[in-house]
């Protein structure tokens, strides 16, 4: 579905909450980088029915957000980190 009516769409710049609605069956409109920069993005879904917001509030509530905050997390542990890391057994 696409749609020219502004009230039938919702706009995020979070990408876990993007992943929610697209997982939860929300069509993706577009999506793209604000002002062209670099680390600045947006999403455009279809929203119909006026139900994205409520979806993207359960996402607070669901164990995905646990599991977006354990990735944030360890990516950050990453790039705090300065260790080399011992070579692996595995090739």
């Amino acid at each position: 579905m696409t749609t020219d009516d502004p009230q039938a769409e919702f706009h995020t710049s979070d990408l876990s909450i993007a992943a929610w609605l697209r997982v939860n069956g929300l069509e993706l409109l577009g999506c793209g980088l604000k002002d062209g920069r670099r680390g600045r993005h947006w999403y455009k879904f279809a929203d119909p029915d006026g139900k994205a917001q409520d979806m993207a509030n359960g996402f607070a509530n669901s164990q995905m957000a646990e599991y977006d905050a354990m990735v944030r997390r360890l990516k950050s542990l990453v790039y705090a980190t300065k260790q080399v890391p011992p070579r692996s057994p595995i090739r």
